[in-house]
């Protein structure tokens, strides 16, 4: 793991606010230690081939088959019907229509060869076994014929295949493989899973649709999803990649395509990083935000049953989550709507948005890193949740962040800066706990408080603003940064407003500093702004109407129209 840590010094520093008399200037630093990164993934294969998006083939050179069971016609080399199966045992391009519903379609070449198989109308039936079963290539190519539609579908009940127990999808590969095309895909896991994949398994076209009694989609050593319209209905997890063997394997890359995923356990699990670039993902875990971890260990449909030979594709417990990595998840793009019984978003390393669109509302906590959070882009949105977002550290340094949340909106067990973005909570129980130092070096931070809100908006043991807006309400008593913080802020009891009622710090000239207008109502302020300026005199105005603020009230720089005093503040020299 690489390390950084960010030590922020803050010299000659000015008191929180002063009414009249001169502060003496106080000298302190604040390091704010924000050292867990990213692990290193220059090992990892996030290209796709030139053949995995390449959906054509040549119908002139392909054998051609049509299925109709024992009444199957071959045209071509490299296929045959044996065993009551129809195998392929050769390099080439294959060509398949009609129906089988009497065994499996079975790929057994050697580890050197390439297989492409067009699925033009096929429809696959084993009782016993997968509907396709690939024992052996070195990678199968699924092309789905445009116009088309194709259904795989296997029995409740396998006999053992090849003397192993675990061969247990409706679509079993022990190769690479991938699906690429513009037809469409039905797959009915009734056995138990309904694609796996023990190498690669790569999607970049298709309009697929999968039902599995346990995980829809797995690959082993890696999925990485370009395109297609996927949608997915599992008894446990949506997507699983579970190589933990090595650094290079076990990880998940979505850079396209549209998924919808219903999933009674996890939406999207990987034992490496996990990596968003681009696609529009849709989850409902665990039974979405209405249910709780606690509710569904109470109706838990297939409860864990200790077993020493149990298959590393096994479901793991008690796991209802959205988005999961066991190491780092990075999120450079896309969009993200996930509704989960338990976290929306984890990562056992480290959290790191920098685009793309995610809403997420949670039963449990929506977005957790046991190392650190970070966003540098794009907008995160939660709707619902305990707290909002639990970390070691964060840093947010842009794009936007809207917590709404029953509890807190950032909890850290270290420290938190803002150095640029957009952050607004609106919480019962503060914006931002930090175990360690608070720090606001730019940005934005709005903290609005309900009508029954019973804390202060920022809590740590250490919290300085050398720069950026801030714009914080409460209950009973205010919020303040240390009097080491180089930008001046007021922090004030004002007596009780109404929610709904705007609040703006206003110059001499009628200008404003910065305003916000609250949901919930409130009797306490703390705002800051890089315009404050010592030997000014600043006034509080409620109501009114501020120039050009957003949908939160929010502005800085222009008018205000209307509004009633509550206050004035005089910054001495």
């Amino acid at each position: 793991m690489r390390k950084s840590s960010l030590i922020l010094a803050l010299l000659l520093c000015f008191s929180l606010f002063s009414c009249t008399a001169p502060q003496d200037v106080v000298r302190h630093q604040y390091a704010v230690d924000l050292s867990a990164d990213p692990e290193d993934t220059s090992l990892i294969d996030f290209a796709f081939s030139a053949r995995d998006t390449n959906a054509t083939y040549d119908a002139g050179t392909a054998t051609t088959i049509t299925l109709d069971n024992e009444n199957t016609v071959i045209n071509g080399a490299g296929a045959s019907l044996a065993d009551g199966n129809l195998l392929i045992n050769k390099e080439g391009t294959y060509i398949l229509s009609g129906k089988y519903t009497v065994g499996m379609l079975r790929v057994e070449c050697t580890d050197t060869e390439k297989v492409q198989i067009v699925l033009n109308g096929v429809e696959i039936y084993s009782p016993n076994s997968p509907a396709v079963y690939v024992k052996q290539a070195d990678k199968v190519f699924f092309t789905l014929a445009k116009g088309t539609e194709n259904k795989l579908t296997d029995g409740d009940k396998y006999t053992i295949i090849d003397g192993n127990s675990e061969i247990d999808a409706a679509l079993f590969s022990r190769a690479d493989m991938t699906v690429n095309g513009e037809g469409k895909l039905l797959i009915y896991g009734n056995n138990k899973h309904g694609i796996i994949s023990k190498d690669d398994l790569v999607i970049t076209g298709g309009d697929i649709q999968i039902r599995s009694k346990k995980v829809a989609l797995n690959g082993k050593d890696c999925v990485k999803i370009g395109g297609g319209n996927i949608v997915l209905d599992a008894g446990s997890d949506g997507i699983r990649s579970d190589n933990n063997d090595s650094p290079d394997k076990g990880y998940i890359y979505i850079n396209g395509g549209t998924l919808k995923i219903d999933a009674e356990r996890d939406g999207i699990q990987s034992e490496n990083v996990l990596r968003i670039d681009d696609g529009d993902i849709s989850l409902n875990c665990g039974g979405g935000s209405e249910n709780t971890v606690e509710s569904n260990k109470e109706v838990d449909k297939q409860p864990e049953v200790i077993d020493p030979n149990k298959a590393a594709d096994e479901d793991k417990p008690e796991s209802y989550k959205g988005i999961k990595s066991e190491k780092d998840m990075i999120i450079n793009g896309g969009r993200i709507i996930a509704d989960t019984a338990d976290i929306s978003l984890y990562a056992e390393g480290c959290l790191v948005i920098s685009g793309g669109a995610i809403k997420l509302s949670s039963g449990g906590d929506a977005a957790v890193a046991e190392k650190s959070f970070s966003q540098s882009g794009g907008a995160l949105y939660v709707t619902k949740a305990l707290n909002a977002i639990r970390s070691t550290a964060a840093h947010i340094s842009g794009g936007e962040t809207s917590l709404i949340c029953s509890e807190i909106g950032i909890t850290l067990t270290g420290a938190f800066q803002i150095s640029g973005g957009y952050l607004i909570a609106k919480t019962a129980n503060g914006a931002v706990n930090a175990g360690s130092t608070l720090l606001v070096s730019g940005g934005a931070v709005l903290a609005d408080v309900p009508a029954d809100g019973r804390s202060l908006p920022f809590t740590a043991s250490a919290s300085a603003i050398c720069g950026g807006y801030v714009a914080a309400l409460s209950n009973g008593s205010a919020s303040a940064f240390d009097s080491t913080s180089t930008q001046l802020s007021v922090s004030k009891t004002i007596g009780a407003q109404s929610e709904k009622t705007a609040i703006a710090l206003c110059d001499e000239k009628g200008k404003v500093v910065v305003s916000f207008t609250a949901s919930g109502a409130f009797d306490s302020v703390l705002l800051s702004s890089p315009s404050i300026k010592a030997g000014k005199t600043y006034s509080i105005m409620v109501g009114g109407t501020a120039e050009a603020a957003d949908a939160n009230g929010y502005t800085y720089g222009g008018a205000l129209n209307g509004g009633t005093s509550v206050g004035d503040i005089e910054f001495a020299k």
